[in-house]
């Protein structure tokens, strides 16, 4: 059972640092920092029903529990929780009564869908989920690779055969200097390869005016890795590489053609 001083309260503007070392730690490599997470509460659509509240002892967060929506397939009965708890707390009942605390909160929405996503190695978390009824709908593979040992010129012949017909590859930050319209074209690109991302449910791209805030003023955005494949100053194809916290790590975003 959780101890007596056990409050979930609201979360505030100082929660910024404990919240990401409580992330961190559950999630060392996946790290996030506080830029990322201000930049997301900045820039999140006023129709997201996002809701985050934490449990702090001493000055230190150890339990969150949160309810927000995907923007990108966003219905506004269908919703996605997150919990949080510190090692040492848990296996005694906070999970479960941050989980209570936000079926409580989420009751006026009448939601028709809860989804949570539960990290593989945290094997203890999937057994929370699935004691509550829910089911696996979706398993994502992640995959890396040694840039230390990675030779390039073994792909050189795929690189040959894209510009041969008449293609050309090019930063975004390049084609900007060419095209005053290179951001536009960059969501039109997503927005019309989305429907064919896997998801559970189907994908819309925000609005340009919130991609172009959320996405291409995230800290992590870098212009020089997003790389476009052009027929003319028509894009075709995309492939955006992110900053990562993760020291001389990048992150991979979207691959598509159309």
């Amino acid at each position: 059972m959780p101890a007596n001083d056990f409050v979930l309260r609201p979360f505030d503007e100082k929660d910024y640092e404990g919240f990401v070392s409580l992330k961190n730690l559950l999630y060392p490599d996946h790290p996030g920092s506080v830029a990322n997470l201000r930049h997301n509460d900045k820039t999140r659509e006023k129709k997201i029903r996002h809701r985050n509240w934490v449990w702090e002892r001493d000055g230190k967060i150890l339990a969150s529990a949160i309810h927000t929506q995907f923007a990108e397939s966003f219905h506004p009965q269908r919703f996605v929780i997150e919990i949080y708890v510190h090692p040492e707390f848990q296996g005694k009942g906070y999970g479960a009564a941050c989980y209570d605390h936000l079926l409580q909160k989420l009751e006026k929405f009448d939601p028709i869908k809860i989804t949570c996503i539960v990290h593989e190695p945290h094997k203890r978390g999937i057994r929370f989920f699935q004691d509550r009824g829910f089911v696996q709908t979706m398993k994502e593979k992640e995959s890396s690779l040694d840039l230390t040992g990675y030779d390039p010129e073994q792909y050189q012949d795929e690189v040959d055969r894209v510009l041969m017909q008449n293609l050309r590859i090019m930063t975004l930050a390049e084609f900007r200097q060419e095209d005053a319209d290179a951001d536009h074209k960059v969501w039109e690109l997503e927005r019309d390869v989305s429907p064919d991302m896997p998801w559970t449910d189907p994908i819309s791209i925000p609005e340009f005016n919130v991609y172009k805030q959320h996405v291409l003023a995230h800290p992590k955005f870098n212009p020089d890795s997003w790389f476009l494949v052009l027929d003319g100053n028509h894009i075709v194809g995309l492939n955006n590489l992110w900053k990562s916290e993760i020291e001389r790590g990048i992150n991979t975003g979207l691959t598509g053609v159309r």
